[in-house]
């Protein structure tokens, strides 16, 4: 870790203490007005800092969704995963230590919501600090979600955790190489409307079966290539169709 990247939050909090003192909490809004003064301090990491020591007199947020973010933050039962929080709606917030996207407040709350959860439960298993969050720990997570559950909390824990990297609340991304499987959809069949006049305009009759599979059954270029001339046979209402390795009945 760089020292330097550390001596303008070193600065801002050596001036605030210096002229405010520590006797009582100090204010969001002085931290963060003197850190809008000068390119070379740093507000973000010293509020987080005073905040996990109980020195600090948070901002109260104007916002409801904002309001709502911050109160999930500080009730998670360990105050090292409850600064992170408060630091992440930080970072969404655009007022990071480092240039960010400012996020909308309702996109803030989603994402602390989503999350929420989550990390309660690994404080209840013993995990003390973001930095011990293993890949492991977000796949069992994730295992026993399904469709837009998991791709929501898979998407906020991989938020929570860019945003935190900056702030050096954690030193690696174990959510970077955790993927969620994605369903294939069936590509769907065209309607009867829809290829009207087509075959007509077709002179080989092979040519005219093939677009009526395509079109009609949805067939995909494997499976037409195994598509077998016994599959079509004009004595029965339906015809079969291989998809795979199984046949299938279309009408």
């Amino acid at each position: 870790m760089e020292p330097d990247s550390f001596s303008g939050s070193i600065r801002t909090l050596r001036i605030v203490t210096g002229h405010l003192g520590t006797g009582v909490p100090i204010r969001e809004t002085d931290i963060r007005a003197l850190a809008s003064m000068r390119a070379s301090l740093q507000g973000a990491r010293v509020i987080n800092y005073l905040r996990l020591r109980g020195l600090l007199e948070a901002q109260p947020p104007s916002d409801p969704c904002i309001a709502r973010a911050r109160h999930h933050a500080s009730i998670i039962s360990h105050p090292a995963f409850s600064g992170a929080v408060h630091t992440f709606i930080d970072v969404l917030l655009g007022q990071g230590s480092a240039p960010s996207r400012f996020r909308s407040p309702k996109t803030v709350e989603n994402y602390v919501v989503a999350v929420l959860p989550t990390l309660q439960a690994w404080c209840v298993a013993g995990l003390t600090d973001p930095r011990e969050i293993t890949k492991k720990h977000i796949e069992d997570a994730l295992g026993s979600l399904r469709g837009d559950q998991a791709r929501r909390l898979h998407t906020s824990l991989r938020s929570l955790i860019r945003a935190l990297k900056p702030e050096r609340l954690v030193f690696r991304d174990p959510a970077r190489s955790v993927s969620l499987a994605s369903s294939r959809s069936l590509p769907a069949s065209l309607p009867s409307d829809g290829i009207a006049g087509l075959l007509d305009r077709l002179h080989d009759p092979r040519d005219g079966i093939m677009v009526a599979v395509v079109t009609i059954h949805a067939l995909l270029r494997g499976q037409l290539v195994n598509l077998l001339q016994t599959d079509l046979d004009r004595r029965l209402p339906e015809s079969h169709i291989r998809r795979g390795t199984a046949p299938s009945c279309q009408r």
